[in-house]
């Protein structure tokens, strides 16, 4: 049950790997495994969960776009001012 309302919540519009974790009420690292299995299991249903990188505020260096969490640091310029990545189920049609 709780995949499926993770798919309803990512559907409507993006949100943050946070954002996701405290509608749900669980931990961000216990959801990272849900999104997992989530992302495998859309693919039979014609959809895909798309994630925009997450990139650093300052020297805009883009992340790798496989990481649902926020990293802590730039490893360009150090800074920690860094936007979320951004998840979003897309349909393949």
């Amino acid at each position: 049950m709780l995949r499926k309302s993770l798919a309803q919540y990512l559907d409507s519009k993006g949100m943050t790997l946070r954002q996701l974790a405290r509608l749900v009420r669980k931990d961000e690292r216990e959801l990272k495994e849900d999104l997992v299995h989530l992302q495998k299991s859309l693919k039979h249903q014609q959809q895909e969960l798309l994630i925009t990188p997450a990139e650093c505020r300052q020297c805009h260096f883009t992340f790798r776009s496989e990481v649902y969490h926020k990293p802590s640091r730039c490893p360009t310029c150090k800074s920690t001012w860094i936007q979320e990545p951004i998840l979003r189920i897309t349909s393949n049609h």
